[in-house]
């Protein structure tokens, strides 16, 4: 099931926290149509106004799903793109969301794949949720590398071994979603990428974004999602 965008626009009054809230309860509201809650969304995807407001996003998002029990968080990404729809009018973020009516398996207890439960001081979102016959891993980004090129290189490195412990393979990855702060690096991705799925013929579908800012001002962040499977 595919939770569209959705935000709640308030007057200046309202903050992050209110919105957060607003925004959720609707998508929540959707999600108990369907006999399903936040406990079966396996992927969110968020956009910021503002992409310094992330800390207060993440407080307010985790402190939601933690009071909803939701037990583990599901797989996130986020990023500012050049705006958001209702910004003129108030609207700080905007949340799309993936729910499977399956139930999350736990494929690890490493930490590189362990889910994560909603708690205060933790980051909001898994590395990996499974749920059924798919896999969904959290944007992965890296700013130890001076350069898009090494960006792409040491968060590949971090995808390949999240996929190693979670008992799949580079052969699994059904989709690519990949996130490039500047235009004009787009083809240095796709030469990293291609050499790390092993420049295979039968290539999983990749999308590209470009946003305003990325978190933690990294130059590129990637989505990846899988079929436990194999592609087919």
């Amino acid at each position: 099931m595919y939770l569209v965008h959705n935000l709640r626009t308030l007057s200046s009054q309202g903050g992050m926290n209110e919105q957060v809230i607003a925004t959720m309860d609707r998508l929540g509201d959707w999600l108990n149509s369907v006999d399903m809650s936040w406990d079966n969304v396996v992927d969110v995807s968020t956009v910021l106004a503002d992409i310094n407001d992330l800390q207060s996003f993440n407080e307010a998002y985790g402190n939601y799903l933690a009071n909803k029990n939701v037990k583990f968080c599901p797989a996130q990404t986020c990023f500012q793109p050049s705006g958001i729809c209702g910004q003129d009018a108030g609207a700080l973020c905007e949340i799309a969301a993936v729910a499977s009516a399956s139930p999350k398996v736990i494929m690890s207890k490493d930490k590189a794949v362990a889910m994560v439960e909603p708690k205060s001081g933790t980051y909001p979102f898994s590395p990996i949720i499974k749920s059924g016959k798919y896999a969904w891993l959290s944007g992965q980004l890296d700013t130890t590398g001076s350069n898009t090129i090494q960006q792409t290189q040491n968060l590949l490195v971090k995808v390949k071994k999240i996929l190693d412990t979670a008992g799949l393979s580079i052969r699994d990855i059904v989709t690519i979603t990949v996130i490039i702060q500047n235009k004009t690096d787009t083809d240095v991705v796709y030469t990293e990428l291609i050499k790390f799925l092993g420049n295979d013929e039968d290539l999983p579908h990749i999308s590209y974004v470009y946003p305003e800012s990325l978190c933690l001002c990294a130059l590129v962040e990637i989505s990846f999602t899988c079929r436990t499977e194999g592609r087919k």
